[in-house]
């Protein structure tokens, strides 16, 4: 008899971490923190938090690369993408109902079938087409890894992609010719390129190889240097954000994107920490909640476009100060995430159903088949 293998909590708790991060930021995107300047303690605390949660998609990216390290080009794997396309389909289908009944938006079957193809029927689905383009490479990238015999060229390949996607990020944020922009960079919009960035938009592949390298070597990163060391460059990139748009709005430089040093150093040393967490010894029910959560996190992330949708005009209007929205945060951020998760609960709950009588058919179909062939 074979053994059920054993859920890893610690990768649940991953999942969980990279929606709630997500969440998080976009708080930032809804609540018109990008356009207030950053001047102040409040607006200082917001840009901390805004630092450290652009974790977010860069995790699901290693997670990725972490799992599917060994799929294969077969029939069998392309199928595990049905799932997904399922609770794609059917978080589109919730927005396009919430823009007609509840925004009033114009809605046809022309513009629905338009915003799913085209990945706007959420305005987060962009990470959905991303991410279908890298579940079509995964066989092939797995050729690539797993075909360097050594663990040093692994090393090799995965310093390559840094140096194509992430190093940009590191020179090309400087404005060399404008007087006092060191003082005071937000005066200036304007950066000079010094090294080739052309291949910045590979950084999914660079996130992949990473999770993938984890997953076959682990880190010899010791447990307890992994949480200061995070905090270390929270606190290091927080302020040097603040350094870059104080007094002016918020630098979204190619150093804070998720290409950039600063979400791949942060994003690094979020999952070892979390990867290492004692996670098996916790009890019973809680790794039930992570792994409910988990499986429900690609639909959360998708609907709470709706619940940003419904709540950040009401903050907005009765909230008028930006800073004071700071200490809105955890209320909407807890309000949003619990709205997606049990938007997504039933989406998944629909897609079993659906599933489960899909399969039920089938079967039927079949032996019917089978019965008249045997008259």
């Amino acid at each position: 008899m074979v053994q059920k293998r054993e859920r890893n909590c610690n990768l649940d708790i991953i999942r969980c971490v990279a929606v709630f991060t997500v969440i998080c930021v976009h708080f930032f995107l809804n609540s018109e923190y990008y356009t207030y300047p950053i001047v102040g303690e409040r607006m200082y605390i917001m840009t901390f938090i805004c630092t450290a949660a652009r974790v977010c998609v860069p995790l699901f990216l290693l997670l990725t690369g972490y799992l599917m390290r060994q799929k294969t080009f077969c029939l069998s794997y392309y199928k595990g993408i049905r799932k997904t396309l399922a609770i794609y389909l059917l978080a589109s289908l919730a927005c396009l109902a919430y823009r007609a009944f509840i925004v009033h938006d114009t809605v046809t079957i022309t513009s629905a079938l338009l915003r799913i193809l085209g990945f706007y029927a959420s305005d987060y689905a962009w990470y959905i087409e991303m991410y279908i383009g890298l579940f079509l490479l995964i066989p092939f990238l797995n050729l690539i890894y797993n075909g360097i015999p050594t663990q040093r060229g692994k090393l090799v390949l995965i310093a390559t992609f840094l140096l194509l996607t992430a190093l940009p990020s590191l020179f090309n944020i400087h404005d060399l010719h404008t007087a006092g922009w060191w003082a005071q960079p937000s005066i200036s919009h304007s950066y000079d390129m010094l090294i080739p960035e052309w291949w910045v938009r590979l950084y999914p592949i660079t996130y992949y190889f990473i999770g993938a390298y984890f997953s076959e070597y682990g880190c010899r990163l010791r447990k307890r240097w992994s949480f200061p060391l995070l905090l270390g460059s929270i606190f290091l990139f927080g302020a040097f954000n603040i350094y870059r748009s104080s007094g002016g709005l918020f630098q979204s430089i190619s150093a804070c994107d998720w290409s950039g040093f600063e979400c791949v150093i942060m994003s690094v040393l979020t999952f070892l920490f979390l990867l290492k967490l004692p996670a098996q010894s916790l009890p019973t029910w809680l790794k039930t909640v992570f792994a409910k959560i988990a499986d429900w996190a690609l639909g959360a992330y998708l609907v709470s476009w709706i619940w940003d949708h419904y709540a950040y005009p009401k903050l907005i209007a009765s909230v008028t100060s930006m800073p004071q929205r700071l200490n809105y945060l955890p209320v909407m951020v807890g309000f949003v995430f619990a709205g997606a998760l049990l938007t997504s609960a039933v989406l998944n709950g629909i897609y079993t159903l659906c599933r489960k009588g899909g399969g039920a058919a089938l079967r039927r179909i079949r032996a019917a088949r089978a019965r008249t062939q045997s008259v």
